[in-house]
């Protein structure tokens, strides 16, 4: 199932980038509360959200969900043949970004639209 979805690094760099936290997957923190203890799980945890001791919580989008997120300017994604996997690009009129997953490839192109290109930082507005 980690494949149809963002990478744990990559959800933490969406959600500084200011992407909407509210998908069907989320990479939740775990008890005991850890930094590398972090599991995939089916739904936002809106549930626990009364809990204080709940941990960290990042959005773990799809593909298509990264895709709906992406200005209706255009994009393409394609899939690229490789001798031992395939990788997939996605491209824009001035971007592209290449990965071993179509959610991480979208991703970074979200990314790339939504970061300042000299410190890696979220854009305001």
């Amino acid at each position: 199932m980690e494949d149809l979805v963002v990478s744990l690094e990559t959800a933490r760099k969406l959600k500084a980038a200011g992407f909407d936290q509210d998908t069907r997957f989320t990479w939740q923190q775990g008890r005991p509360l850890a930094a590398g203890n972090f599991h995939l799980r089916v739904g936002d945890g809106a549930e626990d959200a009364g809990h204080v001791d709940q941990g960290e919580r990042y959005a773990a989008p799809t593909a298509e969900e990264i895709a709906s997120r992406l200005p209706d300017d255009g994009f393409a994604l394609l899939r690229l043949p490789r001798a031992t996997s395939p990788r997939y690009r996605s491209n824009s009129f001035t971007r592209s970004c290449e990965a071993d997953t179509m959610a991480e490839a979208l991703a970074g192109l979200y990314l790339k639209q939504h970061l300042t290109p000299d410190e890696g930082s979220p854009q305001g507005g």
